[in-house]
């Protein structure tokens, strides 16, 4: 997950974004309990961002030699696995809770990072399978294939489906089968990185922008109905729609997000510290202020909770930030901690 040369500069822009929704999500949670508009929309629209831009960002390894492979695989299995269980152990017993529990009860928090790795897995195993099967130049026939696969594991995550399937919820949690889900948004990125140019002319069209605005417009307006009578529909559309926005956003106004401006550089460091932010921040959550702050709960203003939610994101970033400037001045905690080069 770590920022490569020649990259994007609005693609690591809405790397930052996605953390700060992410952050957002857990703190309007965790935090402030609030149970209304607020965590709904967060909960749709941060963690798909993020398994999208790391699918866009992901490197493809058809081409790649084995032994380039099995390197690329340990390091991702240092950064994305090492590091989350190490974090996820202090984190368990910094609040009393034993290794098994926390490793059970969804990772402690850490599920995206062990996610990912699965998906990274299964990406790596579908583009060796499909390159001997098809050749090169049918690559919008793999990509409907690859696309096949994310529907059909997305399906395990339907109520009515699980039903059916009847898997045993031991090996359902173990494997986290719950969050294959965002395998859809990591292929999602993985197809619009193979077909760049051609999404982008699709996004520069007028009439796509003005449909898809129109449809997340209406979307988030009636939101809570949409939730309680066709709640699967709405989260598997919402996240869609949301990441194509965000796409469409930061493509028509990327000369904003470039490092020369303020807002850019601001989203730019955050962006490239995503997973620094991400491991550290459990850590730093004020898990017990909804005893302090309460007017949430009597009178719910989705504007104030978002701006209050905002601030304590902002709070908490610059300290995560803070504190892996300190981590990262030993290069090997910062490899194992955080997947920062090794030359660094």
């Amino acid at each position: 997950m770590e920022i490569k040369k020649n990259r994007i500069e609005y693609i690591d822009a809405m790397r930052g974004l996605a953390i700060i929704l992410v952050l957002q999500s857990h703190v309007s949670g965790f935090c402030l309990n609030i149970d209304d508009y607020t965590p709904n929309y967060h909960f749709v629209s941060g963690v798909p961002l993020f398994f999208f831009i790391s699918g866009f960002l992901s490197k493809q390894t058809k081409n790649m030699t084995f032994r380039s492979v099995c390197l690329y695989i340990y390091d991702k299995a240092i950064i994305l696995l090492v590091a989350a269980t190490i974090f996820m152990a202090f984190r368990a017993y910094i609040t009393d809770v034993s290794f098994m529990d926390a490793f059970r009860d969804g990772k402690y928090g850490y599920w995206f990072t062990f996610s990912l790795f699965q998906f990274i897995l299964i990406s790596i195993c579908c583009q060796l399978l499909l390159t001997r099967i098809l050749p090169s130049k049918h690559l919008w026939v793999t990509d409907t294939l690859f696309l096949i696969i994310a529907l059909s594991m997305y399906s395990l995550s339907i109520p009515a489906i699980i039903d059916r399937v009847a898997i045993n919820e031991e090996i359902y949690n173990l494997m986290d089968i719950g969050h294959w889900k965002h395998f859809l948004y990591f292929v999602m990125g993985t197809i619009v990185k193979n077909h760049f140019r051609l999404i982008e002319r699709l996004f520069a069209s007028t009439f796509f922008t003005l449909v898809i605005i129109s449809a997340f417009i209406l979307m988030t307006v009636y939101n809570n109905i949409l939730i309680g009578n066709i709640n699967t529909l709405y989260r598997f559309t919402f996240p869609i729609l949301w990441i194509t926005i965000c796409f469409c956003f930061f493509r028509h106004y990327q000369e904003v997000f470039i490092k020369n401006t303020i807002i850019g550089k601001c989203f730019q460091v955050i962006g490239k510290r995503t997973l620094d932010i991400y491991y550290l921040h459990y850590l730093f959550l004020p898990i017990h202020l909804s005893k302090f702050v309460t007017v949430f709960h009597d009178s719910p203003i989705p504007i104030i909770e978002y701006f209050t939610t905002t601030i304590i994101v902002g709070a908490i970033i610059i300290i995560c930030l803070v504190v892996s400037s300190f981590i990262r001045l030993s290069p090997t905690l910062a490899y194992y901690m955080f997947g920062a080069s090794k030359k660094q």
